[in-house]
């Protein structure tokens, strides 16, 4: 019985392995044209080999197989019976994938284990499905509403607020400052009092730090439920921070391993955390939506109150109106289209109800094929639809928003003089305004060298190194022809390498305009320490030498009539990619560059940034790759030193 066991499990891995092999070859011979990297083993285990995790591997090899094709805009990367064609430097051709090929090149099933919640906006195919237009439809004017975006910056400003009083908890230690060289005196810090306008804060771990602040600032204007990351201790931030790990790692887990396996393990180590996690943020997320519907249930209620209720009403109405300012989270206008929605199908239901009982039988079935027609068009999201669209608003706002602030923090200490130069432009801005005073139109229309660098750290440090595409119908893309099911990607990492002929010179000049960069004055690392003795100071603001400030840049707009998405990221003229580009474009991008921009202002107004003294050589040695976004091995430590 063994035996014939063994001979069966023999024959069933001669039969994989001869299938394997043959499959391989076969897609061997038949791409031999295009250039790239081959290799007989699965991708997961190739990458092993090289001692690196998939994603990471996969940006790295289409890169390098760029470099090494540089007359091809299209390469392969053949792993085994897996085939990726990867997409780059032809800003033509990549337009044309994203915006004009909608209906033959589309997201397909590549994304489908996103959608643990079901689908959403993120993970559905957007070629011929009714769930993408409609959460499209619903969603885009939200994200685009100018009173959501005032309430971001609000909510950024003040969480800022909130994680430097954190700090002084926790980085603000007298015996812990590792500027040993510097006399104490030079940098005022009260212990007694914690006030933040006398503080410095000690090697702050900015890949945990800049993680709680956008988990916060998404809670808040995604759902307007405050998590208190930063009002309770360290035990409390930790937690937070193993549960959201446990669903982005059981997240990634699902494009791994099939929807069944994490069913039948779910009693099982990491699996059975994963459930409870899952399990969590459902339970959460049902009380928020319950919450929320209850209060536009009320307001509704409120105004169709007939007049004998009308008096009992007014009280409730008045409070409602007080408070409407403070519901423009994502939840809260989701819920409050819901409502407006369904009503409206009501009113016109009853409408032609009673238009019914009055025409005669050809207008009846007139009216009977437009309320079909209505309700075709109804555009209410059910409320599975609306957990699934907050899962995935949860994980897009927060991740690759930390994972921009880490790597831009990251930049600022490693080229001090891009530093000092955007400080003297925050300077020249906001000269003797407080942090109260800076309003959401100056974040969006000013500083317009903090814009570059923003875009360059993009170029520079993909946060996000591609976008997937799958060929839904046989297709041609620059010189070759796909057929169905064929997975195309659209790597960012490589394209970045090439924009601008930017390569490996971080320069955020190269995305000025030409007259705002003749006005800049070079700043030198020098200039950056304060002083003719760069060792004498590190970092600290020296009242006896003091900067020439840059010639003031000449405004180019009202910044009072400009609309707020003035900041913005334009492929034609940037040629880069940080939220893709076409109808799948990333919808919350005017809220990321919004909180990342307000947070480097708020930090950079007050604190000069440097890297740990001793740590220089081991913080240059952190090893970057990729999961979702870009990641770390070892978070990034930085000493935030008070401005005087």
């Amino acid at each position: 019985m063994i035996y014939l066991l063994l001979q069966i499990i023999t024959l069933l891995i001669l039969t994989f392995l001869t299938y394997y092999t043959c499959h391989f070859f076969y897609l061997y011979f038949k791409y031999k044209h295009i250039p790239g990297h081959i290799t007989i083993f699965p991708s997961i285990i190739d990458s092993y080999l090289h001692n690196d995790i998939f994603l990471g591997y996969f940006y790295q090899k289409a890169l390098q197989n760029f470099i090494q094709n540089p007359s091809h805009n299209i390469i392969k990367l053949h792993f085994g019976i897996e085939i990726y064609f990867i997409i780059a430097k032809d800003k033509k051709l990549i337009k044309n994938l994203l915006i004009n090929k909608q209906k033959t090149i589309n997201k397909g099933n590549l994304l489908r284990p996103v959608a643990i919640f079901g689908e959403n906006i993120f993970s559905a195919d957007s070629s011929n499905n009714q769930i993408w237009k409609k959460h499209r439809k619903i969603c885009n004017p939200i994200f685009s509403l100018n009173e959501h975006l005032k309430y971001v910056f609000k909510v950024t400003m003040e969480e800022n607020e909130n994680m430097l009083q954190f700090w002084n908890k926790i980085y603000n230690t007298r015996d812990n400052i590792p500027h040993d060289n510097i006399p104490l005196d030079n940098i005022p810090v009260d212990n007694t009092t914690r006030d933040n306008n006398n503080v410095t804060f000690s090697r702050v771990d900015i890949t945990k730090e800049f993680k709680s602040l956008t988990l916060s600032i998404i809670h808040r204007v995604a759902f307007n439920y405050n998590i208190e990351i930063f009002n309770k201790n360290i035990e409390h931030r930790d937690k937070l921070h193993e549960w959201i790990n446990i669903l982005l790692f059981g997240l990634m887990l699902h494009f791994a391993l099939p929807h069944w396996f994490f069913n039948w393990f779910s009693f099982f180590g990491f699996f059975k955390k994963f459930k409870e996690s899952k399990e969590s943020f459902k339970k959460n997320a049902l009380q928020m939506i319950e919450k929320n519907f209850y209060y536009y249930k009320n307001y509704y209620k409120n105004n169709d109150t007939n007049k004998e209720e009308g008096e009992n009403n007014k009280e409730i109405n008045k409070e409602i109106n007080k408070e409407e300012n403070k519901h423009v989270d994502i939840l809260s206008l989701l819920l409050k289209h819901n409502l407006e929605e369904h009503l409206n199908n009501q009113d016109c239901n009853n409408h032609f109800t009673n238009k019914e009982s009055s025409n005669n039988k050809s207008d009846t079935t007139t009216t009977k094929k437009e309320t079909t027609t209505n309700k075709e068009n109804k555009e209410e999201m059910s409320i599975d639809e609306i957990l699934s669209a907050m899962f995935i608003f949860l994980f897009a706002g927060f991740e690759t928003s930390s994972s921009a602030l880490t790597f831009m923090f990251r930049m600022l200490v490693k080229y001090p003089e891009i530093q000092k130069k955007i400080q003297l432009e925050i300077d020249q801005e906001f000269n003797n305004l407080n942090n109260t005073e800076i309003t959401f139109e100056m974040i969006c229309e000013r500083l317009p060298y903090l814009d570059a660098f923003i875009k360059e750290v993009f170029r520079f440090k993909s946060i996000i190194g591609a976008i997937g595409r799958q060929v839904l119908e046989r297709e041609k893309v620059g010189d070759y022809i796909f057929e169905k099911g064929t997975n195309l990607v659209i790597s960012s990492f490589a394209h970045h390498y090439f924009t601008k002929d930017g390569k490996l010179n971080f320069n955020p000049d190269r995305f000025l305009k030409s007259q705002l960069l003749s006005q800049q004055q070079p700043v030198t690392a020098s200039s950056f320490l304060n002083t003719t003795n760069a060792t004498n100071t590190n970092g600290v603001d020296s009242p006896t030498t003091p900067f020439t400030p840059m010639t003031p840049l000449t405004p180019t707009r009202d910044y009072n009539n400009k609309s707020a998405s003035c900041f913005n990221i334009d492929f034609n003229e940037d040629d880069i990619l940080p939220f893709s580009i076409g109808p799948r474009d990333c919808i919350g991008k005017r809220m990321a560059l919004l909180e990342i921009k307000t947070t480097l202002v708020h930090l950079l107004k007050d604190y000069n940034l440097m890297v740990p003294k001793g740590l220089e050589k081991e913080q240059d040695e952190i090893k970057e790759t990729y999961i979702i976004s870009r990641v770390t091995d070892k978070p990034f430590l930085i000493d935030f030193i008070k401005r005087k």
